[in-house]
């Protein structure tokens, strides 16, 4: 498959060699995704997973919104998530959104993490109801995990 028989012609041997080069880049970039999924089950989801589900919650959303406030970290998000697809653009009652894909109301109840979830790839975001005077909430736990579900 990756034989390079002598090509005579420049041009030729340079479109030769790209079409080697792609087939490795590929590889290389699923065999990254595969370091980041082995890193996240082995041990991020098991240190998280000890955590109480709130604070689990504010620590990673927390975490998210200060590397999201990075300059580089920032734009390199935005192109990724982004800018990636223009065909997921689209537009309802005269809103242009960036993707079909929003999140619910009640995971940032303060509206505190707007830029992550854009950046992140949220085409929009859900925030519920806006009050003057703030209240508590529901009483706690409001958040909980359902293992056989892997959630």
């Amino acid at each position: 498959m990756f034989e390079n028989p002598k090509i005579h012609n420049p041009q030729l041997r340079l479109l030769k060699n790209v079409s080697y080069t792609i087939p490795l880049y590929n590889h290389i970039i699923a065999q990254k995704h595969e370091l980041y999924s082995l890193m996240y089950r082995t041990f991020v989801r098991p240190l998280v997973f000890k955590m109480n589900p709130e604070n689990a919650h504010h620590l990673i959303a927390g975490a998210g919104q200060t590397l999201c406030r990075t300059p580089f970290l920032g734009k390199f998000l935005l192109k990724r998530y982004i800018d990636c697809n223009s065909s997921l653009n689209y537009k309802l009652f005269n809103v242009s959104f960036s993707n079909p894909i929003g999140i619910a109301a009640g995971f940032d109840k303060n509206a505190s993490y707007t830029e992550l979830l854009r950046l992140i790839g949220f085409g929009y975001t859900e925030y519920g109801s806006i009050t003057a005077i703030s209240s508590n909430g529901n009483p706690k736990p409001r958040l909980f995990r359902i293992p056989d579900d892997r959630g």
